[in-house]
């Protein structure tokens, strides 16, 4: 590895081979643990770590390159070191600068310098506007968030997905950072939105609710949006035609619960019922409707309430 001096301060370039690297000082630790992240050798960025991890599902060669090919480090840079094996560090993760204080131990077994974590603990279970079972359809790199919504990265760019084909997991930015390391944990917030099919899937069950609510031959069909008084039509003589379209729709774009899609429009349908009047009788009328209907989006195809029916 080259090291060069400018200014007195440390400029580190990227080692090419692999491997653990002893770290004689506090300072070398920290070369050695950003060089490893750069060259995607997670277990030599491990290797620089006083605690084990319990979990290395996302700690692996093949996330790490995910992470350093959509999130380069560059411009590592140690500033100074403190007596007591403080290093204070800057380095660039893909277009975002940090410049934080590592602490660094000497272990009492090797003798050598290590980082007390080269992970953070990334936590997207306490959230206070999504619930459990939009958490439970996160995926991190692909892979399903383990429960309850925790997991052990390097720090830099992640990738968020979601098993739910309707449903999208965006964070922004999508970046642990460097200081996530000497927290407990890094606390992450995505956001959960329908995508264009789930729109679509959303609308789709809506139109089908409404196609079962046509089967009723009741003026006001149990839980069902329209609605013909009594007064002017004989119940239990009314045949519903179900619209094929809605006229105008409303879908929240941000989705806060699983079961709670709240989805508001118009439509028509066509009424056909006797009348206390034979003359009167209506055929084949027009009936515009308003309803609000509660969509649940964690099944599959989704399903339609209306909870004012």
């Amino acid at each position: 590895m080259a090291i060069a001096v400018v200014a007195g301060i440390a400029v580190f370039t990227t080692r090419d081979s692999g491997g653990p690297v002893a770290a004689t000082t506090p300072d070398g630790a920290v070369k050695a643990y950003f060089d490893a992240l750069r060259r995607g050798d997670a277990d030599a960025a491990l290797a620089l770590s006083l605690t084990e991890p319990a979990d290395k599902t996302f700690l692996t060669n093949e996330v790490l390159k995910k992470q350093i090919d959509n999130a380069p480090i560059s411009n590592v840079q140690i500033l100074r070191v403190e007596d007591d094996g403080r290093v204070r560090v800057t380095a660039t993760f893909g277009e975002r600068a940090f410049d934080e204080t590592v602490t660094v131990k000497q272990d009492t077994a090797s003798g050598q310098w290590k980082l007390e974590r080269t992970w953070a603990v990334i936590d997207i279970g306490e959230q206070g506007a999504a619930d459990k079972a939009l958490i439970d359809t996160v995926t991190l790199f692909g892979q399903k968030m383990p429960s309850p919504g925790r997991a052990l990265v390097f720090p830099g760019w992640i990738e968020f997905g979601n098993t739910n084909s309707n449903l999208e997991s965006l964070v922004s930015p999508p970046l642990v950072p460097l200081g996530a390391l000497w927290r407990d944990e890094y606390s992450i917030y995505p956001e959960f939105r329908l995508t264009d099919d789930g729109r679509k899937a959303v609308e789709k069950a809506v139109l089908a609710a409404l196609s079962d609510c046509a089967k009723s031959r009741s003026l006001q069909p149990k839980d069902c949006p329209q609605r013909v008084s009594a007064a002017v039509a004989i119940d239990g003589t009314a045949q519903w035609t179900a619209p094929s379209e809605l006229e105008s729709v409303s879908v929240p774009e941000t989705v806060q619960a699983a079961n709670g899609l709240s989805v508001v429009g118009r439509a028509v349908f066509l009424l056909t019922v006797d009348t206390p009047d034979p003359r009167d009788r209506r055929f084949n009328e027009p009936l515009e409707v308003f309803f609000q209907a509660k969509v649940d989006i964690a099944s599959d195809p989704p399903t339609v309430t209306f909870p004012w029916g």
